[in-house]
């Protein structure tokens, strides 16, 4: 690697970031592309995930209209926490992803709660995150 930059790129809720950092902890340059974040309905809250892709294109596009890509030497990627998109089989959204504000499955949470116990939810919970490491 001969590069000077790494590229850090934070897909969040309402838009997409790429940053290029120095040894230094420095921003050098950034690139960002918004997304739209839609609100059907009281606790819904979803996004097209077909947008993703071009939001990150066009940040990307952005950071390397600034800088020289032959300077980076290495790329960081992070994504929205809990947002979920149904695919088909080739990998195209079946329907609009649902992020991590949406709160329309509050009652079936709460009932599990109630059934199973928050103390078993949790410990499941990490067991599942243990198997798959």
């Amino acid at each position: 690697m001969s590069g000077d930059l790494v590229v850090g790129v934070d897909s969040s809720t309402t838009a997409v970031k790429a940053i290029a950092w120095n040894a230094a902890g420095e921003a050098v340059a950034e690139g960002r592309a918004s997304l739209a974040l839609d609100n059907p309905s009281p606790g819904a809250w979803e996004q097209d995930a077909e947008t993703w892709w071009s939001a990150f294109v066009a940040a990307c596009a952005s950071l390397t209209e600034q800088v020289d890509p032959s300077r980076f030497c290495a790329l960081g990627i992070t994504h929205q926490r809990e947002t979920v998109v149904v695919t088909d089989a080739a990998g195209r959204p079946r329907a609009p992803a649902l992020t991590w504000m949406d709160a329309r499955a509050t009652a079936q949470v709460d009932a599990a709660r109630a059934a199973l116990g928050a103390d078993r939810l949790l410990a499941s919970q990490i067991a599942a995150l243990r198997a798959d490491r």
